[in-house]
């Protein structure tokens, strides 16, 4: 009924006084004081608390009055509601009345007296709330637990209370009892129904007509239904990458099972979002989109099972749809895409990516769909230039456009002739091999309004065509150029002088030729830089980052891995003069030591992001231990390769950093079970630990974090865990994501 696992969270603070006594009767007995409880509990989390209270009180008077007068009285309950949680306060025993003598009449202004109960004749499901209530006053006879999770146990309790209505005849107890559920306003039913998850809402519609009359204005009001409620309700992991066949099977048919419950009893639907539902078949899409015929925005995105069926069908039945996004869906063809987009003829958003999406069904979009305004067509290899002029020639409104990794456009300058979409703010062109100084140049003239351009791993661009566009696209704020190998320096310096007070974000990741002249003349007239990428650029030094420290003092992110001149006296000139840094990369930077670690701790309390791994001894247990003291908003934290970290300086981490999404241990050599676990337990935002390289932690360390944290990915080697993967440990396999290789894509 209630978990015992749970850890304890601190107190939380409350600022909502103690209900008065004339709001809820603590003369009432002890079914009246647990409902009491219970419904206020619930209903002082929304805004309209004072209703709640009164209508609960106005529910309870109603029980009073149709109590049995022959039974006996019970114990009153213990416990008190502040309005965001129960606590240990004892409500005392009720208060004494005045005895009347025989004969004389009742005084009309003294409250009413409670009425006898029976624990004996009390229904069955305010019995079992009686029974899960004293179990978690025991819990919290220590101290205040968090109030979201006792509202959320004592919705539990009711709703399993709710259940065993269902195997006795509901009239003759409804007559009997008061029928207690059936008074209560619709409103706090919606609101205790909202609390719980689609599946327990599901089982308790089944049990009266009350809970089924709420479920149904509860489910019609609904406009929107996302993987994450489909995935907690069915019991779906979304963290753990591993799943064996049995226990995915199972899954499989609860949230087919689910989907199908909810399709008829949503009509206002207005969006869906199921992406990376990796086994979502046609059948259980196509019973939602019978019903959902309002449906607007669609998301099936990375739902790889999907067939031509499910776009056939979400042509049909769903014609007013505005935005779509189908990515990664490779078993759609080209041609459903197409028929697809001739009946959609409202969109606005389609997303294409990696999908087999070819000429044909981008030839439809731009014959059909004249509103659209993002078409997402990356990864698309069956594109080609021909496909790629109807495009830019039709679609006239067109705001958005993404090509990367288009292997099919071995010419970008061919397909963007007579490009005709003036209003075009973002243009992505990552890894597109067609890109050339014509195909740029084409842009910059045509595209003036341009916001963002994403021109990384385009290897035949010069500093022709990067000038041009300083020239051309005045008001461009962000400008990725990583891989750019023919880009000199004196093209970004044109870029920084004509761009100026306009420019927000420029990548330079791993352009070798870029010196600090170039990283000066971005300090010198781009102040309102908020992010800056220099990651694997050798040649630039202090000299431009202390430009940029001097003159950006809005900048937020700076990745400087693997900028083997930068050193301790540019990283501290950053802290002074960026006092709004929000993420930091100085990996593989053997110059920054714990001198740099020192004040940034002091300075950059706000710091989100650190990433110190490859410093070559530089950073110690010493400086990991200021940052962990100081620098409580860390929600990524990567140290690798530190031989020097120690269990303490780690669990002092979990213990300071409670907002900590990632962590980073890789290499840490010195790092046990300990910490790994005391994070888990810690930190209850924690994702994502990689323990590559970590050859002290065990195998039964992931056994206990998974256990305190249900949803952490625990990332190691196969050579990792003392040998349990090696050995085939079925349970260490099921709840590690093990690694072939030793290089882990962590996520910023």
């Amino acid at each position: 009924m209630l978990s015992d696992g749970l850890p304890t969270p601190s107190p939380p603070t409350s600022s909502r006084a103690v209900p008065a006594q004339g709001v809820i009767d603590r003369s009432t007995d002890a079914t009246s004081s647990d409902l009491s409880i219970s419904l206020s509990c619930l209903a002082t989390a929304r805004r309209d608390v004072d209703f709640a209270l009164n209508a609960v009180e106005a529910a309870l008077r109603g029980i009073r009055v149709e109590q049995p007068a022959h039974a006996q009285p019970c114990a009153p309950a213990r416990g008190t509601c502040d309005g965001e949680g129960l606590s240990s306060t004892s409500l005392g025993p009720a208060p004494k009345r005045r005895a009347l003598a025989p004969g004389a009449p009742a005084d009309p202004d003294a409250p009413a007296e409670p009425d006898a109960c029976d624990r004996s004749e009390l229904p069955e499901m305010i019995e079992s709330s009686l029974d899960a209530l004293a179990q978690l006053r025991e819990r919290v006879s220590g101290g205040v637990v968090d109030s979201l999770q006792v509202r959320l146990q004592v919705v539990a309790c009711t709703a399993q209370a709710c259940v065993a209505r269902r195997h006795r005849d509901v009239q003759q107890r409804e007559e009997r009892h008061g029928a207690w559920i059936t008074r209560l306003p619709v409103e706090i039913g919606t609101h205790i129904l909202r609390m719980l998850p689609l599946d327990s809402q599901s089982r308790a519609a089944a049990t009266c007509h009350a809970v089924r009359r709420w479920s149904q204005q509860l489910l019609a009001a609904r406009t929107r239904i996302c993987t994450n409620d489909v995935r907690r309700s069915a019991g779906v992991n979304g963290m753990v990458c591993v799943q064996k066949g049995g226990a995915r099977e199972a899954e499989l048919r609860c949230v087919n099972k689910l989907l199908g419950w909810l399709a008829p009893r949503c009509p206002n639907l207005r969006a869906i979002s199921l992406t990376r539902s990796l086994d979502l078949r046609d059948e259980p899409l196509l019973a939602v989109l019978e019903h959902a015929t309002a449906l607007q925005h669609l998301d099936v995105s990375f739902c790889p099972a999907l067939t031509d069926v499910s776009a056939d069908a979400i042509g049909v039945r769903c014609p007013a749809l505005c935005s779509l996004s189908v990515s990664g869906c490779a078993l759609l063809s080209s041609g459903a895409l197409a028929s697809l987009a001739s009946r959609c003829r409202a969109l606005s958003t389609l997303r294409l990516s990696a999908t087999a999406a070819g000429d044909k069904a981008v030839q439809a979009v731009s014959l059909h769909c004249a509103h659209v305004r993002e078409i997402d067509l990356s990864h698309c290899s069956a594109l080609t230039e021909a496909g790629l002029q109807q495009l830019v020639r039709r679609c006239v409104r067109l705001e958005l456009l993404d090509l990367s990794h288009c292997d099919g456009l071995s010419d970008l300058f061919l397909g963007l002739n007579g490009l005709a979409c003036t209003q075009l703010r973002v243009l992505r062109l990552r890894n597109c091999h067609g890109v050339t100084d014509a195909a740029v140049l084409t842009v910059a003239i045509h595209c003036r309004n341009l916001r963002e351009l994403d021109l990384g791993m385009c290897v035949h661009l010069t500093d022709y065509s990067i000038g041009a566009l300083g020239l051309h696209c005045r008001h461009l704020e962000s400008l990725s150029l990583d891989s750019c190998v023919g880009v000199n320096a004196s093209s970004l310096v044109q870029i920084a002088e004509h761009l100026a007070q306009e420019l927000i974000s420029i990548s330079m990741r791993s352009v070798g030729t870029v010196t600090d002249d170039a990283v000066v003349a971005i300090g010198v007239h781009c102040t309102a830089l908020r992010s800056l990428d220099i990651a694997n650029c050798p040649r630039i030094g202090d000299d431009g980052l202390i430009s940029i420290a001097f003159s950006c003092e809005q900048l937020v992110s700076l990745d400087a891995q693997g900028c083997e001149c930068v050193s301790d006296t540019s990283i501290i000139e950053l802290c002074y003069g960026c006092p709004q840094l929000r993420q930091l990369n100085v990996q593989w930077c053997p110059l920054v030591t714990d001198d740099s670690l020192e004040v940034i701790a002091e300075l950059c309390p706000e710091l989100e992001g650190l990433w110190l791994s490859g410093t070559d001894g530089g950073i110690t247990d010493w400086g990991i231990a200021e940052i962990a003291r100081q620098c409580h908003k860390l929600r990524t934290l990567c140290i690798r390769d530190c031989s020097t970290l120690t269990d303490s300086t780690a669990c002092r981490i979990a213990m300071s950093c409670k907002l900590l999404a990632h962590l980073d241990v890789q290499g840490c050599v010195k790092i046990s079970d300990a910490p790994i676990i005391f994070a888990a337990m810690h930190c209850p935002r924690l994702r994502v630990v990689n323990i590559e390289g970590c050859w002290r932690v065990s195998g039964q360390m992931v056994h206990a974090a998974r256990s305190t944290n249900p949803e952490l990915l625990i990332v190691a080697g196969q050579s990792d865990l003392r040998g349990a993967v090696a050995s085939g440990d079925q349970q260490v396999l099921d709840e590690a994501d093990i690694r072939h290789d030793k290089e882990y894509d962590y996520p910023v």
